[in-house]
C-alpha cells in the first residue's frame, strides 16, 4: 500500500461513497493518511433555489461538518425560510475537483450577506456540477448514503424549477 502513488489513492477517494472513505481514512497505513487528507478537502454544493425571485446561491459544505450527527443534506422545512448550515465556505475557496456531490432545494429566504452563500447563474452551475461524478445507476441500496448523492427537491411549480429540470443535472435523488 505504500508504493500506491497519492494522485490514485485521491483519484479513488473522489469516487467511493462516504462511509467507505470514512473507514479508509482510519487505515494504518499511507492508504489512510491520504484518505484522510483528500476528505478533508472534499465537499458538498449547496445550492438553494430562492422561490420569491427564482435567484439560486450556493456554497460549498465540508464532508465532515463540525456537528456531524445534526448534518442533513435537506432542512427539515424546505417551505420555510432559510436554513443555516455550520461550516459553509464561499465557492471560491474550493477546488470545484474536490465537489463530488450536491443538494439542490428550495427556500423562501435568502441567507445572510456572511454566510458563505454567494448568488449563482445557471450557467456557473453548471459548470459546476460539471466537475462532479455522474450519478451511479450500478448502486447498491444498501449502501444508499444521502450524504453521498446529489440531490434535488423542487416541490414548486416555477419558471427556475424548470430550467433547473432541463439542465439534466446528473442527479441520483429528485423530488418534485
Amino acid at each position: 500500500m505504500d508504493t500506491v502513488p497519492w494522485r490514485f489513492i485521491e483519484g479513488v477517494c473522489l469516487r467511493v461513497n462516504r462511509p467507505t472513505l470514512e473507514k479508509s481514512a482510519l487505515m494504518p497505513s499511507r492508504w489512510g493518511a491520504e484518505s484522510k487528507r483528500t476528505s478533508d478537502k472534499i465537499h458538498l454544493l449547496r445550492v438553494v433555489v430562492n422561490n420569491r425571485h427564482g435567484k439560486l446561491c450556493a456554497a460549498a459544505q465540508p464532508m465532515w461538518s463540525e456537528d456531524d450527527d445534526n448534518l442533513d443534506v435537506f432542512p427539515t422545512d424546505v417551505h420555510g425560510g432559510f436554513e443555516d448550515f455550520d461550516g459553509v465556505v464561499p465557492l471560491d475557496t474550493v477546488n470545484p475537483r474536490f465537489l463530488t456531490s450536491f443538494s439542490i432545494y428550495e427556500s423562501n429566504g435568502w441567507p445572510p450577506e456572511d454566510s458563505g452563500y454567494q448568488e449563482i447563474t445557471l450557467d456557473h452551475l453548471q459548470r459546476l456540477v460539471h466537475f462532479i461524478r455522474p450519478a451511479r445507476r450500478e448502486r447498491h441500496p444498501p449502501r444508499w448514503d444521502c450524504r453521498s448523492t446529489s440531490s434535488m427537491i423542487l416541490v414548486h411549480d416555477l419558471k427556475i424549477s424548470a430550467k433547473l429540470l432541463s439542465m439534466r443535472l446528473p442527479v441520483d435523488q429528485l423530488i418534485m
